[in-house]
């Protein structure tokens, strides 16, 4: 079995993967491991047969901290995914390493193995999509006039009740209120990125799959579109298909 850490800016996630599966996910907050003593998740899953770790993360200050962790728990060597080692997949020279995050190669490792041509959009602490073609990323589009304007928006006290909301798509229509107008305009803001650079990926890379991910994906209309796949725990899988590769 195969431990994979996925350390993000908003969660860890640990994925179990057996015979190249995945098998289980457990997430924790990130903020609770930075703030706090740390967690003792590995063990949790100390019992089960773990051969090999990996550790993507696009928080470098707790790379140590967790790899440490495994190593004194599990007794393994845990390994720092890098973008370097992307380089079997993709032809990465146009980039620079140093800025790429891991998180945004394992997605667009995903996307190649499993559609070839894809262009693929995260809707989580950041809203950015990748756009793939077989062997080489076309690029990376980071939207930050959504997440800067929701983290606002966050801090005013309109803001209260929208984000209890559970279901934004009910609230799509313009509203009569603050509460629904930012309801309105989480909506349109976040279906219209999607929107707008699916269109330009199938305009000019002939490019006609997308996939969707994140915790904020009720922010999207979410179509019967067959095109259009929403797919869990992606930087996990893609972080598998590399190590695997």
């Amino acid at each position: 079995m195969k431990l994979i850490v996925d350390l993000g800016n908003t969660n860890i996630k640990l994925g179990l993967f057996k015979a190249n599966k995945l098998a289980k996910v457990f997430t924790f907050s990130t903020n609770n491991y930075r703030s706090k003593e740390l967690i003792k998740f590995v063990p949790s899953i100390k019992h089960l047969s773990i051969k090999e770790a990996y550790v993507g993360s696009v928080v470098p200050s707790l790379n140590k901290k967790i790899i440490n962790e495994i190593k004194k728990t599990l007794n393994i060597n845990a390994v720092l995914i890098t973008p370097q080692m992307f380089s079997c997949i993709f032809n990465l020279k146009r980039f620079n390493l140093n800025e790429i995050g891991v998180d945004i190669l394992g997605y667009a490792c995903l996307l190649k193995q499993r559609f070839k041509k894809a262009v693929g959009f995260s809707y989580g602490t950041a809203t950015f999509a990748v756009a793939v073609n077989n062997e080489e990323i076309i690029g990376v589009v980071i939207a930050p006039a959504i997440d800067e304007g929701m983290n606002h928006l966050s801090k005013s006290t309109e803001m209260i009740s929208f984000k209890k909301q559970s279901n934004l798509l009910i609230k799509a229509n313009f509203g009569g209120n603050t509460n629904a107008a930012l309801n309105a305009g989480s909506y349109h803001m976040a279906n219209g990125f999607l929107q707008s650079a699916f269109s330009y990926c199938q305009k000019h890379y002939k490019i006609n799959r997308a996939c969707i991910s994140g915790g904020k994906i009720k922010n999207i209309a979410l179509t019967k579109n067959k095109n259009i796949q929403v797919i869990e725990n992606v930087i996990l899988l893609g972080y598998n298909e590399l190590l695997i590769k």
